[in-house]
């Protein structure tokens, strides 16, 4: 990302925001990293997330991460409202869910495909997760709009 270096008002800022991210995670808050981070509300125990320009189509060659916790004891259920990604293979455009955040996560799922429907409920294990958003060249695709909350364990 050009202007983003090191050096200059740019890498002080930077620095700024991952020294408030590197914070809020290790407090148990919620964070988000990146450039295609779209419209965000992240609460506590419920939440959305969305691609960067959502409903319009998402930019090209960008990334970004979402970390969520929830408090302990409860798992994280997400609802897919759109999933609109343009790849048919998953390998460079998709949204992959893990458990966990930061060196400790596994894949719960990843996703790709313009118009996917997705119905079933999805869960995480424990009380973190992390999205991932990747987007590099395409032509089309929504992006995608989901929402979480926090359920009790059983």
């Amino acid at each position: 990302m050009e202007g983003w270096g090191p050096t200059g008002a740019a890498g002080a800022a930077g620095g700024l925001v991952l020294s408030i991210l590197i914070s809020l995670t290790t407090e148990g808050c919620r964070a988000q990293k990146g450039d295609a981070c779209g419209p965000s509300v992240l609460g506590p125990s419920s939440g959305t997330l969305s691609s960067l320009g959502y409903p319009g189509t998402y930019p090209n060659q960008s990334v970004c991460e979402w970390e969520i916790s929830v408090p302990r004891g409860n798992r994280i259920h997400f609802h897919f409202a759109e999933l609109d990604i343009e790849d048919g293979d998953c390998q460079v455009n998709y949204l992959r869910l893990y458990d966990g955040v930061g060196l400790e996560r596994s894949e719960i799922v990843k996703y790709c495909g313009l118009g996917l429907k997705v119905k079933e409920l999805i869960a995480s294990t424990g009380n973190q997760v992390t999205v991932q958003f990747m987007s590099r060249t395409h032509r089309r695709g929504r992006g995608f709009y989901l929402s979480y909350s926090a359920a009790e364990h059983t």
